[in-house]
């Protein structure tokens, strides 16, 4: 093998690849990158795995191949040496069957891995995508990874559950005391579902990022996300995820609803998390009271107030609420769940997955008459992106 190409083109994909390529006593061979040079395509594609649950190959696409070839070496030795350098790289294996590669008058040598990489291609029968979809808006509806149990207490609610039904591509999340759903419209009839590793669920968003269109392959196993750049495989979580019981939860009746000012909602967020946080109070609890409002009128406020007074301090914010409906309510929350949802519903929004929520700079708040019932969080005019936190119970 024997090939050269520019440096910084080289890195950016070694780096995508070394993100999932990890020492591990388990599986030793994880740590390598498989590099594999293509004459006739003018190719070079990068692999790595962490062996356990994903697959990646990147596409370095005209570079200068004198001989094709393999070799499987050490990925973060790779990565740092060619990050380090600037200008053309040219890398080939010598006949004691190192893999020597050269920059600027600088070198290292590597030696191969006899070991084969595993690797999870996409089935001959799988000739069509499930699914095609703007990266973009994928990457920002796996925002709602983090809230699956990264306990693995019960193996089904670790992993972030797709369903592709009625044209809609549907996205949930729960660790069983929270949970998130996000919708995004999609060109697709039929109905497929796949629970996805929560891992995977947060890893994907940084090879999508930078990729215009995405073509979903899955079948009962496993599923393939390919774009003209990369292709990510990853393993699925064979349990049956408890989707109807999500729905009735969030089904249930919650007559009583307001919209607050994101930026106000956010700001009093800050002092309430901030006090918990450096008086270490346990469990970083909000108190929420919505007073001030009835049937003839639509204007009340909204008081949030750390849940007790401590060495430091307490606090109280109190904000003018819009669009009111129902009665007064109240209800307390994990301060760090509510950050995560405004972050990621911000995210959703400038994405245009949630248009509707974008300029109107308000989040929707929901609750049942009993105190201690949980509360959802949704964009200004659709619920097709819900949030709803805790207490609740899957």
């Amino acid at each position: 093998m024997k090939f050269s190409c520019e440096s910084h083109d080289l890195a950016y994909a070694l780096n995508k690849c070394s993100r999932l390529a990890r020492p591990s006593k388990t599986h030793p061979v994880a740590r390598n990158v498989l590099i594999e040079a293509h004459k006739e395509n003018r190719l070079l594609l990068l692999s790595a795995t962490d062996v356990v649950s994903a697959y990646v190959t990147y596409t370095v696409r005209d570079v200068n191949v004198e001989k094709s070839g393999a070799a499987l070496v050490d990925a973060g030795s790779f990565a740092t040496f060619v990050s380090a350098v600037s200008g053309t790289v040219s890398a080939y294996v010598t006949p004691a069957d190192r893999f020597m590669v050269k920059c600027d008058g600088k070198k290292i040598s590597l030696r191969q891995d006899s070991r084969a990489l595993p690797e999870l291609s996409i089935p001959e029968d799988l000739v069509e995508p499930v699914i095609t979809l703007d990266g973009n808006e994928l990457s920002d509806l796996l925002g709602i990874s983090f809230m699956a149990d990264r306990g693995d207490m019960v193996a089904s609610l670790s992993g972030t559950y797709l369903l592709a039904k009625n044209n809609i591509l549907h996205a949930v999340a729960s660790s069983g005391f929270r949970f998130a759903k996000a919708s995004l419209p999609i060109q697709y009839s039929k109905t497929s579902r796949f629970l996805l590793p929560a891992s995977t669920g947060r890893l994907l968003p940084y090879y999508l990022h930078d990729d215009a269109v995405v073509s979903i392959y899955a079948n009962e196993k496993h599923m393939w996300f390919v774009t003209h750049r990369f292709s990510f495989a990853c393993n699925g979580i064979n349990e049956r995820y408890p989707y109807t019981t999500i729905l009735n939860h969030l089904g249930q009746e919650r007559p009583n609803t307001i919209s607050v000012n994101k930026l106000e909602l956010e700001n009093a967020l800050k002092v309430c998390k901030e006090l918990a946080d450096v008086t270490n109070v346990t469990g970083k609890r909000a108190v929420f009271l919505v007073e001030g409002y009835g049937a003839e009128s639509k204007k009340g406020t909204i008081t949030i107030s750390t849940s007790a007074e401590n060495e430091i301090g307490d606090m109280e914010w109190t904000i003018i609420t819009e669009n009111n409906i129902g009665k007064s309510f109240s209800f307390a929350l994990n301060i760090d769940y509510l950050d995560d949802i405004l972050t990621v519903l911000n995210r959703l929004a400038k994405s245009g997955v949630l248009a509707d929520f974008e300029g109107t700079n308000l989040v929707n708040i929901s609750a049942g008459e009993k105190e201690n019932e949980s509360a959802i969080f949704f964009s200004s005019n659709t619920k097709n992106s819900v949030f709803a936190i805790m207490p609740m119970k899957v």
